[in-house]
């Protein structure tokens, strides 16, 4: 019988997160490329928002309190104000009132569906990633705790099958075993 070695889920689970964290660089390269192409200095000089939204979504995903659904909708609004004032220049716009603005973002639908869908697919993918990660983790925690406490239960049917042992007590030895398992458990 094989038995289960906590590293190897260990390999897992860091092989996962940082096939993840990669996925999340590429995308982040790629959308700034491509906005870099399309919109030229009027991207790179609002792309904070855009790194922004990347340093969250990293955040979530290491297992920061991030609410996905808070950080998009507020990903949207503050799109929509820098927007509303890049389409309208020659306006001066207080924070009241773009902050109006974003409270009817809903109503308004100034990117269509975008925001709706985009929230369902990031959500679905971060959560269930996270999940995956953290499942990985569990189990290796578990093989971890299993390994230790089949090693404490050898050596107790080892100082029980071994009568020649008489140099110890073997009811203090076992007695010590078993609370090294109870605490083992407990951990």
């Amino acid at each position: 019988m094989v038995k289960p070695d906590a590293s190897i889920y260990h390999g897992f689970s860091c092989s996962f997160l940082e096939f993840f964290k990669e996925l999340l660089e590429n995308a982040e390269k790629s959308l700034n490329d491509m906005f870099v192409r399309t919109y030229g200095r009027l991207y790179m000089q609002n792309s904070e928002l855009f790194k922004d939204l990347f340093v969250e979504l990293k955040r979530y995903y290491v297992g920061g309190n991030v609410n996905l659904e808070e950080m998009l909708n507020d990903f949207w609004a503050r799109l929509l104000e820098r927007m509303f004032r890049l389409v309208n220049p020659q306006y001066h716009f207080t924070d009241e009132y773009l902050e109006c603005v974003s409270k009817y973002t809903e109503q308004l639908k100034p990117f269509g569906d975008v925001p709706r869908k985009l929230k369902l697919q990031v959500t679905r993918a971060f959560v269930a990633a996270r999940t995956f990660a953290q499942g990985l983790a569990v189990a290796r925690d578990v093989v971890s705790k299993v390994s230790a406490v089949s090693s404490i239960l050898c050596l107790c049917l080892l100082l029980m099958v071994l009568p020649w042992v008489v140099s110890f007590p073997v009811t203090m030895l076992l007695q010590n075993a078993m609370d090294a398992l109870s605490s083992s458990i407990g951990a």
